[in-house]
């Protein structure tokens, strides 16, 4: 595999590569059983949280198992994993999709639902019954993380790719970046793919450094 490839690989969202610290674990887990087709459930935090990463990782887990994939506005829902994401966002028409695959999913032979907001299911702006749908499902929030928390989850994503990173290196990213897990996650992936094309070791200068060539400090 390329290099190149084998960086597209590492940044595929899956379960593994979830950057998450102390309180995630439960939203994680409700993702993983969606996957498996075991349970639905519905996810809300703040933007950059890391909602879509779990919908992703979800979805690719369950294509890889053979599961077939919905999405409001997909015909005949049936068997398989139905995903809503940005529930808070949903137009009129979508609503009423997402209402037909919640609906789908409570008679014998219908999806999984794996769902997603920014709020409570119950504070969402939206019809009445699609909320009711909503706030049936298991709910898992994804808390957002200070900056400790954010750089102790840098460097045991980094430790998971069996990859040392500096805990002074992981400050320096949350520091300089957007501290949301997405931002930053994407950010290591192209400073650990930087530093093994370039025989570099890491260091907060160094990011420094890379991150004025990228054009993003």
């Amino acid at each position: 595999m390329a290099l190149l490839d084998f960086a597209a690989e590492r940044r595929a969202p899956d379960f593994a590569g979830f950057i998450h610290g102390a309180g995630a674990e439960a939203a994680v887990a409700g993702a993983a059983a969606a996957a498996r087709l075991e349970a639905s459930a519905y996810l809300w935090g703040a933007a950059g949280c890391g909602k879509s990463h779990l919908l992703a990782a979800a979805v690719r887990q369950a294509e890889a198992a053979g599961a077939r994939i919905m999405r409001p506005g997909d015909a005949d829902p049936g068997a398989g994993l139905a995903v809503i994401d940005g529930a808070e966002a949903l137009d009129e028409a979508a609503q009423a999709e997402a209402l037909r695959l919640l609906d789908a999913a409570v008679a014998d032979g219908g999806p999984r639902v794996l769902a997603a907001g920014a709020l409570p299911a119950r504070r969402l702006e939206l019809r009445a019954d699609l909320r009711t749908r909503l706030e049936a499902l298991p709910a898992f929030e994804l808390p957002q993380l200070d900056d400790a928390a954010l750089a102790d989850a840098l460097v045991a994503s980094a430790r998971r790719r069996r990859r040392e990173l500096p805990e002074a290196v992981a400050a320096e990213l949350v520091a300089l970046l957007p501290r949301r897990m997405d931002a930053l996650a994407a950010a290591l992936d192209e400073l650990d793919l930087h530093a093994l094309e370039a025989n570099l070791r890491l260091s907060p200068a160094a990011v420094r450094r890379w991150l004025k060539e990228r054009g993003a400090a």
